[in-house]
């Protein structure tokens, strides 16, 4: 359906005579000077949803993608206050629609995907993140996949090559973070481990969706994070923001190795596990006496560790994966600990940040073939 309004040619879907018109009047009223009644608009989407119940979930998606003509002008103009009421109209009808039909649901991943994609463009992180993941669960639940084939989850997983990805930039973006990353852990480790690698066995079949989601979002807060001068990230609190996305870095590292080892659950034998895979073994008494050095000095055993001054019996120092495993063990189990007073989570975050990296990558790299 092509309109023309305030000398501006437009394309929406065609979705039948009385939802088209109030359509076309809705973005009169956006693009043009027109008065626009929304309860009319709420009345025909209401019609249209009775006559399209689920599954017609393609006919949702039309819907929605009506709404982004006005949304784009809005985004470009970086009004994104207005970018985003826009998604909460167009949900309102739905939701309110769903609830007089608690048997039925609309599809809404569109409409979660582009508001989520909008808050990500304002800078707000959590919301941006909230929202893509209620898109992917909406493309899941309509697709009856874990991992929908959609840009929702395209996005989520990083994957920057999906031509469909509307906001391709930003995993692109993340996936130069990751692969700096990558290859300090191929030179280290002296392995041929490319980041292809890690998108087609971990990023875009993750143990779960939550994992890969807590992933993505952990890269895109480190990415906020290394945006700011070394000068503002050198107190108390700043060793705490840094040390809650390294924790949550470590739970990824967990389920990502815990997939691998379903017998077990605490984290030191999926480190016993790992390790043991790689030929470089720790045992569980050893990994103890690591978080006992922890509980007794956090900012000691932290410094140790980086400096290959940790000692523990049986090895005068340990090796450059054993290192970076206890480093991960260690901010696992942050939460008995007072980081803020640990300076060194501040002064040598980006040592610690590689080497929980480097243990991500060894998991994919020595357990996802």
């Amino acid at each position: 359906m092509e309109l023309i309004i305030g000398g501006q040619t437009i394309e929406l879907e065609s979705l039948g005579d009385s939802i088209d018109d109030k359509f076309t009047k809705l973005h009169a009223a956006y693009l043009g000077r027109d008065t626009f009644n929304w309860k009319k608009f709420v009345e025909a989407a209401h019609d249209f949803f009775d006559d399209h119940p689920d599954p017609a979930w393609d006919m949702h998606d039309k819907y929605f993608t009506n709404f982004t003509v006005i949304w784009r002008s809005y985004l470009n103009a970086r009004d994104y206050d207005r970018a985003e009421e826009i998604w909460r109209r167009a949900m309102s009808t739905a939701l309110t629609w769903e609830s007089d039909h608690p048997e039925n649901r609309i599809h809404k991943g569109t409409p979660y995907y582009f508001w989520g994609v909008t808050a990500l463009q304002k800078g707000d992180l959590d919301k941006g993140y909230a929202l893509m993941h209620q898109a992917v669960d909406e493309d899941s639940k309509s697709q009856g996949k874990a991992f929908p084939d959609t840009p929702a989850f395209a996005f989520a997983s990083l994957n920057y090559a999906e031509p469909e990805q509307a906001f391709r930039e930003w995993p692109y973006r993340q996936m130069r973070y990751m692969d700096s990353r990558q290859n300090n852990y191929s030179a280290r480790y002296s392995r041929q481990f490319h980041l292809e690698h890690f998108k087609d066995h971990f990023l875009l079949s993750p143990p779960s969706v939550d994992i890969g989601f807590l992933f993505a979002y952990s890269v895109a807060r480190l990415m906020q994070l290394s945006d700011l001068p070394d000068h503002a990230l050198a107190s108390g609190f700043a060793a705490q923001l840094e040390a809650n996305i390294l924790f949550d870095l470590a739970l990824v590292i967990d389920g990502t190795i815990k997939s691998k080892n379903p017998t077990k659950w605490k984290f030191i034998h999926h480190a016993e596990f790992l390790l043991a895979q790689f030929n470089e073994f720790l045992t569980e008494d050893q990994l103890r006496e690591i978080n006992q050095a922890f509980n007794n000095d956090f900012d000691a055993a932290l410094s140790d560790i980086l400096d290959g001054q940790l000692a523990i019996t049986g090895i005068s120092s340990l090796s450059l994966a054993q290192a970076d495993v206890a480093l991960a063990y260690g901010m696992r189990n942050r939460g008995a600990h007072d980081v803020t007073a640990a300076p060194t989570v501040w002064t040598r975050f980006s040592e610690i940040e590689q080497a929980l990296f480097n243990v991500l990558y060894l998991a994919v790299d020595i357990l996802y073939p």
